[in-house]
């Protein structure tokens, strides 16, 4: 209940305006936003509410990262190098490691927060709240290190990095 008061229900519904289910397959469990569907969201169901609501903040950042993007440029095109992603396991670009910075660093600020309102919430979808920061860790070294985020761009990842290394 805390974890939901910090991060606004009202924030998720702003960015999330149609959730649409899916049936987990044999890939497993997932959730997806598109590019050019805005506000539209896929999610596997069944899922833990735990895990239904850390999708959520996911997603609904991916939202607001998009909207932000149609708007503005969040890096300046001059930054060619493939950084190492420990999300995907393969090189990306400067601005998709701060699509995934955003995005999965939101969702671990809410399961830290979880974590803390309840320890039955340590893990979620099987990943300790550890577990859920180490990658942004490496991520967050890549943001500091490029000169090509934008200011708009540098608001997607600077307060969620401060809210989560301090």
């Amino acid at each position: 209940e805390r974890a939901a008061e910090v991060r606004g229900v009202g924030w998720i519904a702003d960015g999330i305006r149609i959730l649409m289910p899916l049936a987990t397959g044999p890939a497993g469990r997932m959730s997806s936003t598109v590019e050019e569907f805005p506000g539209m969201t896929f999610m596997s169901l069944p899922l833990q509410p735990s895990e239904v609501a850390t999708r959520l903040v996911h997603e609904a950042s991916h939202h607001y990262f998009l909207a932000l993007k149609r708007l503005v440029d969040l890096h300046d095109g001059s930054d060619p190098t493939q950084y190492h992603s420990p999300i995907k396991e393969r090189g990306r670009t400067i601005d998709m490691i701060l699509f995934a910075f955003h995005a999965f660093g939101n969702g671990a600020l809410f399961h830290r927060d979880l974590a803390r309102s309840d320890a039955r919430y340590e893990r979620v979808a099987d990943d300790t709240v550890e577990e859920a920061f180490a990658p942004l860790r490496v991520m967050d070294v890549y943001l500091r290190q490029t000169r090509a985020l934008t200011p708009a761009g540098k608001t997607l990842w600077q307060p969620v990095a401060e809210r989560l290394f301090g």
